[in-house]
């Protein structure tokens, strides 16, 4: 609407109704303001926090002397946290009007050096687990915090879920995340700056929903331990089943007698999505933008209860593992931008849910595999592999050798593999050389073997000699 003002009756501005959106239950939400007059210099800041219901729980206000507004709206936001902090509140949001605020602390502004002091105070505290033994939830994405992940979390061993998107820790990712909690259900380290290897402790979040470290420094292997993640395995899973006792339904997240509505931003299929309502039900692994190196471990395909994998723009080697096609309820199958090669295998034409499929830019080839699955993505589902043709590309030359089915490989490959040629050049060295010391160490068996071999070439003198004389027999009689 357009307000006049009462004394000159001319149009000052334009204003809109702002309504306060109540936080979910369970939930308190702070907003925070603050206010500068021009004239004297002066600023002061404030705030309410009011429940689901819109009740009002407290408020604060503080006078700041002269300072600026952008100082103002900060030094609420900060009050407002530590209050927070000191109350011991837990499932808290906080809401202001101030864009340049909450692009500053997404590291998108540059920050004036007098405001810096402030903006210094939003670093992760190194005993913030210390003082959250309870904390079920912890979300700190899209901010500006740096250094490395307080050792003190894995003191919060009810954590389900860890959301550390979008900020700049560094370091190693800390080996406790899965040895201490074993809880954790969705682990989001994307877009920070950590590197070194995947650690193997993470193969003991069990119960894992969703594992993002995309976007990081990791180098090394992915774990072959993959496929201890026994909660990807099952397609269809119970509710309440395998969630010690947490139960996911289409709102909120039920622990014990009481509950909390939780969320999570995750690349789907090309864009990032937030998912709240269904986010129990998404399973996923995006380990794309990094370095690792090696092959895909072909432990992933007892996954088959995966919706989403991602392991694109690495530096991953070797073949698509032949038995992919048991991860039938892969959504998204993201393998581009790395350096595998040989053919597509013809298991894959069998993920009857695969709606997104991208292995562009690698060096497969050979003919793409014939089904209606496969031939419905268009050509930049496999741009970059010069090796490949069949539809989407042109017609394969009658030199390229057909693709073998995939009982080929079930009844033939998982027998007759490298392990069963080891084991019977090592059963045959052993029987024989068992042999040999056997007669130079005992007299009684040599001189039995030794005898046993001159009975055996008098009975073929024999033979050989019976068997002429019939023939020569037989010979004179046809003259």
């Amino acid at each position: 609407m357009e307000m006049d003002n009462p004394h000159t009756s001319k149009t000052v501005g334009k204003m809109r109704w702002v309504f306060w959106d109540p936080p979910d239950i369970g939930w308190i939400k702070i907003n925070t303001d603050g206010a500068f007059k021009r004239g004297l210099g002066l600023a002061s800041a404030g705030g309410l926090a009011r429940n689901h219901q819109g009740v009002l729980l407290f408020g604060f206000t503080t006078k700041m002397g002269t300072s600026n507004s952008f100082a103002a709206e900060l030094w609420g936001l900060r009050e407002g946290l530590w209050l927070t902090k000191a109350k011991g509140l837990e499932r808290v949001i906080f809401e202001l009007n101030s864009e340049v605020v909450i692009m500053v602390m997404k590291g998108k502004e540059e920050i004036h050096e007098a405001s810096s002091t402030l903006v210094r105070d939003w670093k992760v505290p190194h005993s913030l687990g210390s003082q959250l033994l309870r904390l079920e939830s912890l979300h700190l994405r899209n901010n500006n915090l740096n250094g490395e992940l307080p050792s003190s979390l894995q003191n919060c061993t009810s954590l389900s879920v860890v959301d550390f998107r979008g900020n700049k820790f560094i370091g190693r990712i800390p080996s406790w995340i899965g040895r201490s909690l074993k809880s954790l259900l969705i682990v989001s380290l994307r877009h920070n700056k950590f590197y070194g290897n995947v650690p193997s402790s993470i193969c003991h979040l069990k119960n894992i929903h969703i594992l993002d470290l995309s976007k990081n420094k990791l180098t090394g292997k992915i774990p072959p331990c993959f496929n201890n993640f026994t909660y990807l395995m099952q397609a269809n899973s119970s509710v309440g089943s395998t969630m010690q006792n947490i139960v996911w339904s289409s709102t909120f997240i039920i622990r014990g007698n009481g509950y909390y509505i939780d969320n999570i931003l995750i690349q789907w299929k090309n864009q990032e999505w937030e998912y709240r309502k269904q986010l129990g039900l998404l399973k996923a692994i995006d380990l794309s933008s990094n370095q690792l190196i090696g092959d895909i471990p072909e432990e992933l395909s007892t996954l088959n209860g995966l919706i989403l994998l991602n392991l694109s723009n690495n530096h991953l080697t070797g073949i698509i593992f032949l038995t992919i096609y048991q991860m039938e309820n892969l959504e998204v199958l993201d393998l581009s931008q790395n350096q595998l090669s040989g053919e597509i295998p013809i298991g894959l034409a069998r993920l009857n849910y695969l709606d997104v499929l991208d292995l562009s830019n690698n060096f497969l080839s050979g003919k793409i595999p014939t089904s209606t699955q496969l031939q419905s993505f268009n050509v930049s589902s496999y741009a970059g592999n010069f090796g490949l043709c069949g539809d989407p590309f042109p017609k394969c030359s009658v030199d390229v050798p057909p693709q073998r089915k995939i009982n080929d490989y079930q009844e033939g490959d998982t027998f007759l593999d490298r392990g069963f040629y080891i084991s019977m050049v090592m059963g045959f060295s052993l029987s024989f050389w068992g042999i040999v010391v056997t007669l130079v160490l005992k007299n009684s068996w040599r001189t039995a073997y030794y005898e046993f071999l001159n009975d055996v070439k008098d009975w073929l003198y024999v033979k050989v000699k019976i068997y002429l004389g019939r023939l020569q027999q037989k010979l004179r009689c046809t003259r």
